[in-house]
């Protein structure tokens, strides 16, 4: 990611901004509820484009609830079990046989999650904690506090080479901190930019559980840096005139291929049609008028991007 691009997530200023260097590419758009599958995220809410880039890749399925519509939860804190189900789903569920005896005495073999916590541990992600009788505990249902998600992050980053600041960019985390390293690397990749408070000092809260909606943004901005998702090249579409044949091309770039495009508001006009599989946008319209768009994009690893544009059709002259 280009240092500009940096430089605009910070200035975002908070964890709770959303990230504008990729606005354009991560928009909610018009009927995203209906297509993330969540009754409880409407677009346009918090994080809302995060939560629905985190459905696509099938990093969260949410819940399935009494009347048959799933759920979210978006601030819900996430439990350790599913930060490490959310990891693996990250890394593109590698392949990974689970031992047949757990490392974990609060984690039996047949727990929710037991591939998933057993990989992050074989991974050294997560250790979790030696008890006063030796034994090894990972604590599933606690909530995953801010500070241990920069550990988990930074380790699931392959631990990269970072010296941490003399002075610390967060007056609530003192150099020496539990895990100042990793939040103090966490913030220089400006997956997490913390908050600015009314004095002007800048806060991380370390010790407080990270939500469900927050988690999203911030494996939205992990996958972002580490994994650079497809990208839109069409910049507009050309105008048309009713009732003349007409052409375009919508182009994508840095995604795995095949792509697949799709209308997913909008509309195209009486008269077109697209080729989901080309981008291609061909036929001849019916009538004139000004269109409003929206395309999106997937790859071959579930990535996606939003193209929003207008199509003008003036009528014959």
């Amino acid at each position: 990611m280009s240092a500009a691009a940096l430089a605009g997530f910070a200035a975002a200023g908070e964890d709770f901004s959303p990230p504008s260097p990729w606005s354009r590419q991560l928009e909610s758009p018009a009927g995203a509820t209906g297509q993330a599958g969540f009754a409880d995220v409407l677009p346009g809410a918090q994080f809302s484009a995060e939560i629905y880039w985190l459905a696509k890749k099938g990093i969260s399925t949410g819940w399935v609830e009494s009347n048959g519509s799933r759920t979210f939860r978006p601030v819900q804190p996430v439990n350790r079990d599913a930060m490490a189900a959310f990891l693996y789903r990250l890394a593109g569920s590698p392949a990974y046989t689970p031992p047949a005896s757990s490392p974990f005495t609060d984690v039996p073999v047949r727990t929710q999650f037991y591939k998933e916590i057993t990989w992050l541990a074989s991974k050294g992600v997560s250790t979790g904690w030696v008890e006063g009788g030796g034994s090894r505990t990972f604590r599933p249902v606690q909530p995953v506090n801010r500070d241990a998600m920069a550990a988990f992050m930074y380790r699931f980053a392959n631990s990269p080479s970072f010296v941490a600041p003399a002075n610390s960019p967060f007056s609530d985390v003192p150099v020496g901190t539990q895990f100042y390293k990793e939040i103090t690397w966490l913030a220089s990749t400006a997956i997490s930019s913390g908050w600015t408070e009314t004095d002007g000092s800048k806060t991380y809260r370390p010790v407080q559980p990270v939500n469900r909606d927050a988690m999203a943004a911030f494996m939205f901005r992990y996958s972002t840096i580490f994994y650079p998702p497809v990208k839109v090249l069409t910049q507009d579409l050309p105008p048309a005139v009713a009732g003349n044949s007409y052409q375009a091309m919508l182009v994508a770039t840095d995604g795995t291929e095949p792509y697949t495009w799709t209308v997913v508001s909008g509309g195209l006009p009486a008269g077109l049609n697209l080729d989901p599989s080309t981008g291609t946008i061909t036929g001849t319209p019916a009538v004139s008028g000004t269109w409003t768009l929206t395309f999106m994009v997937t790859d071959a690893s579930n990535d996606l991007a939003y193209f929003s544009p207008e199509l003008v059709i003036s009528p014959q002259p």
